[in-house]
C-alpha cells in the first residue's frame, strides 16, 4: 500500500501543529494527559469486566510495517475482490430512492404498490435480522395513499411515498420510543422529533421503527435481542443503530435513521453493507431524540448510496432552535456530482491501518487504487494526540451519560443491560477534572486536526471503520453488538464533529461486507457525499445485497 500513498515532509506531529497553531491557551501538562488515558481506561475496566469474555485483546498498534514492505509475500493485489451477494436485479425492494422517485413519478409504480412490497417483505425476512422493533402497517399504507394523491395531484415533495424506517430512540407521535430499553419501552411519544416531522413534510412514509441497543449503547437488552446482518444472522448487525443497518441491507426499507455518539451508523453501515452518514454535528437536530452524549450524538442518514443520503440530509438538515447544538446559516448540502477526483487530496494515518484483517486490508488498498484512478491524491498524514482519542473520549461521553441517567441508575438499576449498567455506574466515578481535561484536550484536538487539512490541502481522510470484521460473531449469554475499546477510527468524527461516511468496498473471503470512512472537515457534508458518489460511480459494492432476501 506504501506506493499508493505520497510521503510526507519529515517533521515531528508536534512540530508540524507548533507551526501552524497556538494552542497554549489549551495546554494540558503531558503528566495530567498520562493520568487521563489511565484514569480513563481504570474506569471503563472498572465498569466493564464482562467485556473481555467477547472482545479481543487490542494492543497498542505500531507503525504498519506490511505497508511499508516490498517483500513479494507482503504484498496484496489492488484490484477489487471477486464480486460477492447478489447483483441488482428488476425486483423493486431494491431500487435506490433516486430510481424509485422516478418511477414514482412516471406512475409506472405507485407508492401504495411499494409499501404493500415493503410490508410483505418485513412480515417474511425481519425475523431473521431482529430489524424491527414496531412495524405501523396501517398508517404507513394510509400514508402511502395519501403520497398518491397529492402526486396526482402535482405534488413534488422529495421524499413523496418513499417508504423509511426511524430508530427507535426518535420520538413519533402516538408511538413508543423505547431506545431499545426495558426503562422506556411503556413510553408513547407526545411530539414528533424535529427530524421525523422533516421526513413527513417530505411525504415519507414511516414503515416503523428499528431495535438499537440499550439505550444506544454497546450491549442490545435481552428483552428485545440483537439485530443481525443479513450477510450472516449468526454475526451482529453491530450497534448502536444495528436495526436501521438491518432493514436497508435486507430490502426492508429504502432507508433509514440512525444516531452515532462513537460510530453507531457507520458500524452498521459497515456490517451490513451499505452507506451510512455521519453529518457535521449541528447540521441535523436532535430534538425529540434520546441522548446518549449531548456533544458527541449525532443523527443521520442509512442508505443504499450516497447519491440516496445527499436526498435524504437535504431534507433533514434544517436549522432548529429547539436544539442549541443546530447554528443558524449552517453550509447545507448540495446535490451535485464530481465527475472525477482529479487534484483531490486524501490523507492517511498509518497507525489507523496497522494490523488490519488481510481482507480489510486487501479492500482497502484497492479503494484507494479507484480513487488513484479518478485522479486522487493519497498521503501520509499524522494525525496529534492519537494515542489520546480514547480517553478523551470516554472521559467526556461518560459523564454525559449519567448526567442523563443518573436517576434510572439509583431507582432501577436491574432494568439496563448488565454491561450498559456497569459501564454507566463507572462513568459516576470520573472526576470533574477529568471531564474538563480532557475537553480541553478536545479543544487542541480539533485544532489541530483542522490544521492538519491545510497543512496538506487535504479534501478527507481516509481508512477503515475497524481494524477487523465489521460484523462480530454473536455470543450467548453476552448480546453482543460489536463494540472495541479502541474507537479512534470512528470516534474521531464526533470529537471534532466532522463529517465522516462509511461506504462498502468489498467483501470478505466469507462474502462479508467491508467498509472503508470518509472523514472530512466540518460544514464540507456536501464535499464528502460527491466524493463517495463519484466512488460508487466506478465500483458496484453498494448495488449487491444479500442472498436468500427474494420478495
Amino acid at each position: 500500500m506504501v506506493e499508493l500513498i505520497e510521503q510526507p515532509e519529515r517533521r515531528t506531529t508536534e512540530e508540524k501543529i507548533d507551526t501552524i497553531l497556538q494552542v497554549q491557551d489549551v495546554h494540558v501538562p503531558e503528566s495530567r494527559l498520562i493520568r487521563l488515558s489511565q484514569e480513563a481506561q481504570l474506569h471503563w475496566r472498572r465498569g466493564e469486566q464482562q467485556r473481555a469474555a467477547m472482545t479481543r485483546d487490542l494492543e497498542p498498534a505500531a507503525v504498519f510495517q506490511a505497508l511499508r514492505s516490498n517483500d513479494a509475500d507482503q504484498t496484496t493485489q489492488t484490484v477489487s475482490a471477486p464480486a460477492q451477494g447478489v447483483p441488482v436485479s428488476g425486483d423493486p425492494a431494491w431500487l435506490t430512492i433516486t430510481d424509485l422517485v422516478s418511477l414514482l413519478d412516471r406512475r409506472e409504480l405507485s407508492s401504495r404498490e411499494i409499501t404493500e412490497l415493503m410490508l410483505r417483505r418485513i412480515e417474511r425476512h425481519d425475523r431473521k435480522v431482529n430489524g424491527y422493533m414496531t412495524v405501523l402497517a396501517e398508517r404507513a399504507l394510509a400514508d402511502a395513499d395519501a403520497a398518491d394523491r397529492k402526486r396526482a395531484a402535482g405534488d413534488t415533495a422529495a421524499l413523496l411515498g418513499i417508504p423509511l424506517a426511524i430508530k427507535d430512540l426518535c420520538d413519533m407521535r402516538g408511538v413508543p420510543t423505547t431506545a431499545g430499553s426495558r426503562i422506556l419501552k411503556d413510553t408513547i411519544a407526545q411530539h414528533d422529533a424535529t427530524v421525523v416531522r422533516l421526513l413527513q413534510d417530505a411525504g415519507a412514509v414511516v414503515l416503523g421503527k428499528t431495535h438499537m441497543s440499550d439505550f444506544a449503547y454497546a450491549f442490545a437488552h435481552p428483552d428485545y435481542g440483537p439485530s443481525r446482518t443479513p450477510w450472516d444472522t449468526t454475526r451482529s448487525a453491530s450497534g448502536s443503530s444495528g436495526g436501521s443497518g438491518a432493514v436497508v441491507a435486507a430490502g426492508l426499507a429504502y432507508a433509514a435513521i440512525g444516531s452515532d455518539t462513537a460510530g453507531s451508523i457507520r458500524f452498521p453501515a459497515a456490517a451490513c453493507g451499505i452507506t451510512g452518514h455521519k453529518p457535521t454535528y449541528g447540521l441535523v437536530s436532535r430534538r425529540g431524540v434520546v441522548p446518549f452524549s449531548w456533544s458527541f450524538d449525532h443523527v443521520g442518514p442509512m442508505t443504499r448510496s450516497a447519491r440516496d443520503a445527499m436526498l435524504l440530509l437535504d431534507v433533514i438538515a434544517v436549522d432548529d432552535g429547539r436544539d442549541p447544538a443546530t447554528v443558524e446559516g449552517r453550509r447545507r448540502p448540495k446535490v451535485g456530482r464530481l465527475h472525477d477526483l482529479k487534484g483531490r487530496r486524501f490523507g492517511v494515518d498509518l497507525r489507523l491501518c496497522d494490523d488490519l484483517h488481510p481482507d480489510v486490508k486487501q479492500a482497502v488498498e484497492a479503494t484507494l487504487t479507484s480513487l488513484r484512478g479518478l485522479g486522487a491524491v493519497i498521503c501520509e498524514v499524522q494525525l496529534a494526540d492519537l494515542d489520546l482519542v480514547n480517553a478523551m473520549a470516554f472521559s467526556i461521553m461518560m459523564p454525559e451519560v449519567v448526567s442523563f441517567h443518573a436517576r434510572w441508575l439509583r431507582d432501577c438499576p436491574e432494568d439496563y443491560t448488565p454491561g450498559v449498567r456497569s459501564a454507566f455506574e463507572g462513568g459516576l466515578s470520573i472526576p470533574a477534572a477529568q471531564y474538563v481535561d480532557a475537553q480541553r484536550l478536545r479543544s487542541r484536538f480539533n485544532r489541530s486536526f483542522q490544521a492538519l487539512f491545510v497543512e496538506h490541502s487535504l479534501d478527507a481522510l481516509i481508512w477503515p471503520p475497524v481494524r477487523g470484521l465489521p460484523a462480530s460473531v454473536i455470543r450467548e449469554p453476552m448480546t453482543d453488538e460489536f463494540f472495541e475499546f479502541d474507537m479512534r477510527w470512528t470516534v474521531i468524527g464526533n470529537l471534532t464533529g466532522a463529517p465522516s461516511i462509511a461506504i462498502p468496498c468489498g467483501f470478505t473471503s466469507e462474502n462479508l461486507p467491508l467498509s472503508v470512512l470518509l472523514t472530512g472537515l466540518p460544514n464540507h457534508d456536501d464535499l464528502i457525499l460527491r466524493v463517495a458518489e463519484a466512488y460508487q460511480s466506478v465500483s458496484d459494492w453498494h448495488q449487491r445485497h444479500p442472498p436468500g432476501y427474494e420478495s
